[in-house]
């Protein structure tokens, strides 16, 4: 564009050369005016360029942030999806969380309550235990007694049926004999010792007998006796109960008339109905007519023991 304008200058140059002077004093200023002016406008044209470019530049980066932008609400509107969902899902959270606390402090309460129950039956059952565990200390202490009381009875009952036979060894085995049994003593002595037949009456061998274990027995406060008469089967059964009857209430005479006390005795007959043998034979019979003297330990202690535990 520069080039042209030249050209055009010199042309008119040329065709005005013969001009005068003053018109070419007043075409030199426009000739330097039109290049300050082309200067201006080169100036101008390049500011412009730059700013073009410039511009074409702002334009770019506007388009470049329009692009972004349109990617970032793009991103934004995901992230917001994104974030109502995280909203949501914190709100159902925050809701399922509310319930479990509500569920979990009922189930405490239940749980506390419940346990509160259970502490309550194992300190019952506690107390229970140790109350039978109590219970069951008292009744092992009272069996050891029972026990240490029952073998202390049994040495008494082992050495009264030894003293009493030593006290009666100047008597045949046919006039008497003594055992035990049962934790009793049985003194059998024989009619043919105490009574004649169908008597009631002691003879004086049987008194001495009875005199002697009236003796031993007089000390031995914890026993009771009980006297009971058997005859055989020989008569009528009347006459044997009463007979029985009284020979055992004859020895119980002689017994208390020689110190023992007659609230331990007691006399009873039996008639033939406790035979030791069938009454079938004379010598059987024998055996049958028979004063038993029975002699039992007094229990009153151990019952009371006893009786001590079951209330």
């Amino acid at each position: 564009m520069k080039q042209l304008v030249i050209l055009m200058l010199l042309m008119g140059w040329i065709t005005v050369s013969c001009v005068s002077s003053k018109k070419h004093e007043a075409l030199q200023r426009r000739y330097q005016s039109t290049d300050r002016r082309l200067a201006e406008l080169k100036k101008t044209n390049e500011f412009q360029a730059e700013t073009i470019t410039e511009l074409r530049q702002r334009i770019q980066i506007l388009e470049d942030l329009r692009k972004e932008l349109t990617t970032t609400k793009e991103k934004f509107a995901a992230l917001q999806g994104s974030h109502d969902q995280l909203r949501q899902a914190y709100d159902n959270a925050l809701e399922e969380k509310d319930k479990l606390i509500t569920t979990y402090s009922e189930d405490m309460a239940a749980f506390s309550r419940e346990l509160a129950n259970k502490e309550k039956s194992l300190e019952q059952q506690r107390s229970r235990l140790d109350s039978l565990s109590r219970d069951i200390d008292r009744r092992e202490a009272t069996l050891l007694q029972l026990k240490e009381q029952s073998r202390q009875q049994q040495i008494r009952m082992d050495t009264l049926q030894s003293t009493i036979t030593q006290a009666l060894n100047n008597f045949s085995g046919s006039e008497l004999s003594v055992r035990e049994e049962g934790g009793k003593i049985y003194v059998s002595l024989s009619q043919e010792l105490l009574f004649g037949k169908g008597s009631n009456v002691i003879d004086n061998k049987g008194r001495r007998a009875l005199i002697q274990l009236a003796g031993v027995l007089r000390d031995q406060t914890n026993v009771n006796i009980n006297v009971e008469g058997h005859t055989d089967s020989d008569g009528t059964p009347f006459r044997n109960w009463q007979l029985s009857v009284e020979r055992a209430t004859a020895v119980v005479q002689i017994l208390t008339a020689n110190g023992l006390n007659p609230e331990r005795i007691i006399a009873s007959g039996r008639a033939f109905y406790d035979p030791v043998a069938p009454n079938d034979t004379e010598e059987n019979k024998k055996l049958n007519r028979r004063t038993e003297i029975i002699l039992e330990p007094n229990l009153e202690i151990l019952y009371e023991l006893f009786n001590s535990e079951r209330s």
